[in-house]
């Protein structure tokens, strides 16, 4: 084997190597929407009734009798089967106001209780939930997607498969001043239900161009060409 071929053989293996490392993982931004899997509210003014067939989740606090507070409040289960094993960049509630009175703080809470049911669930019997809220957002006007960012809680209950969310009006209102959410039985308004839209993170492989099949064809090509070089 004289240099020419010593040198084509190097360039073959040397290339070889750079043409199997040449592949790099690109990250890419996917969406996943989850509809709400329960929905309800309840009345502390009417602490017996179950409301899980309305068309809404009507919210609200003021000012009752003797100084007592009346509140309405919103309950929203999901499940998070779908976020198991993947990389989560944002999560955010989002919620789709039908009519409102005046414009309204919301504040979102987590609730670890996933054991209500829609259909039964009073004033009375709703779940505890943790009292830091998660997010807050001025709604108003109406008819208008809102969204509160709650990656943190999710992230936190992705190992149980569920979450509750609790929906409250932050401030106190002298007047009955409400404000009514699309619930999943809406049949006015299909496809605005309590939803969860959340952005993750995929890797997936890339390769550049097949340098191995370039350079396993062109080989024989070089080696000939330096074999009739060396003959003439």
């Amino acid at each position: 084997m004289n240099n020419h071929q010593r040198i084509i053989i190097l360039i073959f293996f040397f290339s070889l190597i750079i043409g199997l490392s040449v592949s790099s993982n690109a990250s890419i931004t996917t969406v996943i929407t989850i509809s709400v899997e329960a929905d309800s509210y309840v009345d502390s003014d009417d602490p017996t009734s179950n409301f899980g067939e309305e068309d809404y989740i009507k919210v609200s606090k003021f000012e009752g009798i003797n100084n007592t507070n009346t509140t309405k409040t919103g309950l929203i289960r999901f499940s998070l089967t779908e976020l198991q094993d993947i990389d989560i960049d944002s999560v955010f509630l989002e919620l789709y106001v039908l009519m409102l009175t005046v414009r309204h703080r919301i504040g979102v809470y987590k609730s670890s209780d996933v054991s209500w049911n829609e259909l039964t669930v009073t004033h009375n019997t709703r779940p505890s939930y943790n009292e830091t809220v998660l997010d807050t957002e001025l709604v108003g006007p109406d008819w208008e997607w809102y969204s509160w960012s709650v990656t943190e809680a999710v992230n936190d209950s992705v190992e149980t498969g569920q979450i509750t969310f609790v929906i409250k009006v932050e401030k106190i209102y002298k007047s009955t001043d409400w404000v009514w959410f699309f619930s999943k039985d809406s049949e006015l308004k299909e496809g605005y239900s309590p939803r969860l839209y959340v952005n993750y993170t995929e890797s997936k492989a890339s390769s550049g161009p097949n340098y191995l099949i370039i350079l396993i064809s062109l080989f024989p090509l070089l080696l000939k060409k330096q074999q009739r070089n060396k003959g003439e």
